[in-house]
């Protein structure tokens, strides 16, 4: 009983360090894959989930402006 009240309180203690939303996800993610949830194990899923988010908020977005430079495939293909 003692070890799942540590666990528990693991858990409740990724809320001061998380936003609810990435604690949220990461618990659907544990419940639906996983057996036994461990506070470490959370932690890792909702450190993936957030380096997921910075990863596809760094991705370049093309407006219609910018897709006017680029050039199609042919003018680089030099076939004579």
């Amino acid at each position: 009983a003692f070890l799942n009240l540590r666990r528990a309180q693991g858990i409740v203690s990724l809320a001061n360090n998380y936003p609810a939303e990435l604690i949220e996800q990461a618990a659907d993610v544990a419940l639906a894959n996983f057996r036994s949830i461990t506070p470490k194990l959370l932690k890792a899923l909702i450190e993936n989930i957030q380096q997921r988010n910075i990863e596809n908020n760094n991705q370049l977005s093309l407006s219609d402006e910018t897709c006017s430079f680029v050039r199609d495939m042919e003018y680089f293909l030099h076939n004579q």
